[in-house]
């Protein structure tokens, strides 16, 4: 009798371990909703009752931040959000049977079907475009709405000929990798892409963006598939007002110190030095320009253009110089040619004429004025003659200035001529 007593108190305290352990979690209404959804789920099967209708899917990407921008590799890197919608037929339950209960939210772990997406322009696993590690809210009805964020690296055909004021516009293309539009349809929520929480960058900003369809028919042996690919496409401008100080500016400025030279009188001794000076730096500058300025498909930018001719520019203004200086101190008893004179007529005033004249005088002059003062007859007749033949009427000292302001003239119209050019290329 007692063995029976002590085998019956066993059985108890076993019945009662056994039923605390297993009431916390076997009663709690979201645990058996879990059961109940997915207790005999495969996640390779199509979320649908009746195998002939479509899966529709719908899709809002939100563009996060750009990272970096590519010019070699024709590339950007950008992170985005992607929200996906669609309705699993086979997750229904009534929310009076589970204490109320609306929706589940639980991480993706492959433990539902989800459409086999792909990013077709991505340069890095173009068919993982981040469902590990996201979100899964699962509504009543069967309504399915998943979210997650990733880091793309898509192709992007960058165009750099207007640097640093130049517009690119990238696509990131999204389609289904097996299933057709016959069992799977793929829709985009909104005409562009959400904006909504980006994070604006210092060196590019975005000033426009739209979504479009394509439909792709192929033809393989035994049937014809189609394909939906929705194209989110987002034009982003370079912020060029680091560049337009760090840049543009110096270029416009050196090439109005370029045309200083022509204003340095030729006894100074800095006739030539400027102008190499000014194109020393320029050579510079323009090496400078070519390290920092990215790669380009559509050719050579206009801003290395510019600085190429302000270069040729400021090599013929030190030819210019050399020149001028020969003219200026020519020694040769020549006379000038007709070329010249009218060329010292026009270009140099009268007061420059008179001015020039006087200090073509010399020492040899001075003494003979006053080896004339001891002579009383024939005074005047001399210091006429002596006057003339030390002051023709043209001298090369003047043909030097008139060549200076020639060459000025010409600098000038071929700079603001080259600028306007350049600043209508780049802001047209």
């Amino acid at each position: 009798m007692a063995r029976k007593l002590f085998y019956v108190f066993l059985l108890f305290l076993k019945v009662v371990f056994l039923k605390a352990k297993g009431s916390p979690r076997g009663h709690h209404h979201e645990s058996l909703l879990h059961n109940y959804l997915f207790h005999d789920y495969n996640v390779n099967v199509r979320p649908v009752l009746n195998h002939s209708n479509q899966v529709d899917v719908i899709v809002r990407l939100s563009l996060r931040k750009i990272q970096d921008l590519d010019e070699k590799r024709q590339s950007i890197k950008c992170t985005i959000n992607l929200n996906l919608y669609w309705k699993d037929e086979f997750l229904t339950w009534n929310s009076s049977e589970y204490g109320g209960i609306k929706t589940l939210v639980f991480p993706y772990s492959k433990n539902i079907w989800v459409p086999d997406l792909m990013v077709y322009n991505a340069l890095d696993n173009s068919e993982d475009y981040g469902m590990e590690g996201s979100t899964i809210k699962l509504y009543q009805n069967g309504q399915v709405y998943a979210w997650t964020q990733v880091r793309l690296n898509t192709e992007c055909e960058i165009k750099s000929k207007k640097y640093p004021v130049d517009e690119q516009t990238c696509t990131i293309i999204l389609s289904k990798f097996m299933h057709t539009d016959e069992t799977v349809t793929l829709k985009s929520q909104i005409n562009e892409v959400l904006l909504l929480y980006y994070e604006h960058t210092a060196e590019w900003e975005v000033i426009d963006n739209y979504v479009t369809t394509d439909a792709y028919h192929y033809n393989v042996t035994i049937d014809v598939l189609t394909y939906t690919f929705i194209n989110y496409k987002f034009k982003i401008k370079r912020a060029c007002r680091l560049c337009l100080i760090n840049v543009i500016i110096p270029v416009l400025i050196l090439a109005s110190l370029n045309l200083i030279s022509f204003f340095i009188p030729c006894e100074s001794g800095e006739k030539t030095s400027f102008p190499i000076s000014i194109f020393l730096t320029m050579a510079v500058f323009l090496t400078i320009i070519s390290r920092e300025m990215p790669e380009s498909i559509d050719g050579v930018s206009y801003l290395s253009s510019y600085v190429t001719v302000l270069l040729g520019i400021g090599a013929v203004t030190t030819l210019c110089s050399a020149l001028s200086l020969r003219f200026h101190f020519r020694a040769s008893p020549k006379s000038v040619s007709k070329f010249w004179r009218f060329l010292v007529k026009f270009l140099v005033p009268v007061s420059d004429d008179k001015d020039e004249n006087e200090n073509v005088e010399n020492d040899d002059i001075k003494m003979q004025r006053k080896r004339s003062l001891s002579l009383n007859s024939n005074k005047d007749l001399e210091m006429k003659n002596m006057r003339c033949r030390a002051s023709p009427d043209v001298t090369w000292k003047q043909v030097s200035l008139a060549f200076d302001r020639l060459a000025f003239f010409v600098m000038l119209f071929l700079e603001i001529i080259s600028t306007v050019v350049f600043l209508h290329l780049m802001f047209r």
